[in-house]
């Protein structure tokens, strides 16, 4: 049921952006567009759209091109949103309300995220950190504004840790990884599959 309802939502946010770019290319006479549209590995279905050439073949008798460019976190992706570099993406959800809190415009067509796991707190397999208070005066990676910076702070939060006596160092998951790998870092808020 899941797979399905993901299928279902993924094809509803095609229609609706193929639709979309169908007027746009009509009224602008044939010229060539490009449609820009923002990726992270983490995000499934746009990937295996990416991975099939599915916007390109579609939009290739259009005269539209598709660009495709990566972000390591939704943060830098309402960014280029906000900056016009971008015209089409998926993000997780604490992004998003980052984003509107910012004052970004942009227009949220689908939610595909039924998934209640997905976001953790990690530490190395021989870590003396075994919950959630052992992180108190510890270094932790995290992309700010990212779906792991919400469940960083709400955990700490929930556990009566005031976030100042943690030290939260911001680092995009490219960066994070070889730190928390490496031991620079003591824990490491990041989503699936990195």
């Amino acid at each position: 049921m899941y797979k399905k309802c993901k299928v279902l939502s993924f094809a509803l946010v095609i229609s609706l952006f193929l639709l979309g770019c169908e007027k746009s290319t009509a009224s602008s006479k044939k010229e060539e567009v490009t449609i820009q549209i923002g990726i992270q590995q983490g995000l499934s279905p746009l990937l295996l759209a990416q991975k099939k050439g599915w916007f390109e073949e579609e939009f290739k008798k259009e005269r539209v091109k598709v660009k495709w460019t990566e972000f390591q976190s939704g943060p830098p992706y309402f960014e280029a949103i906000a900056s016009n570099r971008l015209d089409f993406g998926e993000v997780g959800n604490s992004p998003v309300i980052s984003a509107q809190a910012a004052g970004i415009e942009f227009t949220e067509i689908a939610n595909t995220s039924y998934a209640r796991k997905g976001t953790g707190i990690l530490v190395q397999k021989d870590s003396k950190i075994t919950s959630v208070k052992d992180l108190k005066g510890k270094k932790i990676a995290v992309a700010k504004g990212s779906s792991a910076f919400n469940l960083l702070y709400r955990a700490l939060e929930k556990e009566g840790i005031n976030a100042k006596d943690v030290n939260v160092i911001q680092l995009q998951p490219d960066e994070a990884q070889p730190a928390f790998e490496s031991g620079s870092v003591d824990a490491w808020a990041i989503w699936d599959p990195l």
